[in-house]
């Protein structure tokens, strides 16, 4: 059984509107619903079927599967009277974002590095202004913030972050809906959990601190790295098979969209990673295993702890950093509202002594 529906939605929406899908099947009280638009129907939509300009159903969007497909329940009414179903029209109505009690996310604890950073004196930051979350040390492994007062986004009364020295074990966590969301250090999170039609459609949160950044050395004279012009192919292929893709380029250079880029052959350039990156040796060996025969020049690749926006002038910033953040589908949307790049930023790293 089918029927169309027409237009589009404004994730942003107040009034009931209608939305380019189609019904596939129909059994008792559920709806399977094709979409042309991925981001067209969520979980908790409000659906009213109407027929001849009046609303003969009402149903919720229980589930949205592998973005083409939704699964939508009736609440009241029913369709089995209606002999055309083509002439059904379906309005949408997203309703408003409501801010739940108490909020599970996942963090990296300070014993768990990436290769790029480690971040010993991990500090959690409350994510509001105006001290708005007072701090709590639940455990060694876990933080309580309580919000004391009103904050523009819907953010819940506690949040409750869990601090995991092995991405799995977050993982396996996440999955098993022990959290809500969970955060992860660039190129941590699994293959699995990347494919997975529930889980793939994370969100990405940029920190305002770290760059990855690159200083030429020329073999034949002073480094200048204003005259150097990066290999983006070596560069941009080391985000996507070492980071998988989490590293945010600077550069918005064209082959950032090529996902068939190789490190050019003998291109001349010996990388050098700066040692005091944990993963420095890993990363070494990707940039220069494509033997060269005579290099011109010795780059060197590292992390800089500087602003985002600001890198040292002496530098070529490459990549900045994002962090996964990964949620339950019903929950993308208020991870949206509350802002990826917010949660992300609530992991302050520092020296271990730090004050």
């Amino acid at each position: 059984m089918f029927f169309a529906l027409a237009g589009t939605i404004d994730p942003a929406f107040g009034d009931p509107i209608a939305v380019n899908a189609t019904v596939a099947w129909t059994r008792d009280e559920r709806i399977y619903i094709t979409i042309s638009d991925s981001l067209a129907l969520e979980p908790g939509d409000l659906l009213t079927f109407t027929s001849r300009g009046k609303p003969i159903a009402t149903g919720e969007v229980a589930r949205a599967y592998d973005r083409e497909l939704a699964l939508a329940t009736l609440t009241s009414g029913s369709l089995k009277k209606e002999k055309r179903l083509e002439r059904v029209r379906i309005l949408v109505e997203r309703p408003p974002m409501r801010a739940p009690a108490l909020l599970r996310i996942g963090v990296p604890s300070a014993q768990r590095q990436n290769l790029l950073f480690s971040c010993p004196g991990l500090v959690i930051r409350p994510p509001l202004p105006d001290s708005l979350y007072r701090s709590e040390v639940g455990s060694e492994r876990s933080y309580r913030l309580v919000r004391m007062g009103v904050a523009d986004a819907p953010w819940p009364d506690t949040l409750h972050l869990r601090l995991f020295d092995d991405p799995a074990d977050e993982e396996i966590a996440l999955e098993r809906g022990h959290l809500d969301v969970a955060i992860f250090w660039p190129g941590e999170l699994s293959t699995h959990l990347r494919q997975d039609p529930k889980w793939r459609d994370f969100s990405y949160g940029n920190r305002p601190r770290g760059v990855v950044a690159a200083r030429a050395i020329d073999n034949s004279g002073p480094g200048d790295s204003t005259m150097w012009v990066p290999d983006w192919a070596a560069l941009y292929a080391l985000n996507r098979d070492l980071f998988r893709g989490d590293l945010d380029p600077w550069h918005r250079e064209p082959l950032t969209t090529n996902s068939n880029l190789r490190v050019r052959a003998d291109s001349g350039t010996h990388y050098n990673v700066d040692p005091a990156l944990p993963g420095s040796r890993t990363m070494e060996r990707f940039l220069n295993r494509v033997p060269y025969s005579k290099p011109a020049r010795t780059v060197r690749l590292s992390y800089v702890d500087a602003p985002a926006s600001a890198p040292p002038a002496n530098v070529t910033p490459i990549f900045t950093v994002r962090c996964p953040i990964v949620g339950a589908p019903e929950l993308r949307r208020y991870v949206s509202a509350l802002g990826a790049g917010v949660l992300a930023d609530m992991l302050v790293c520092g020296p271990k002594d730090r004050p």
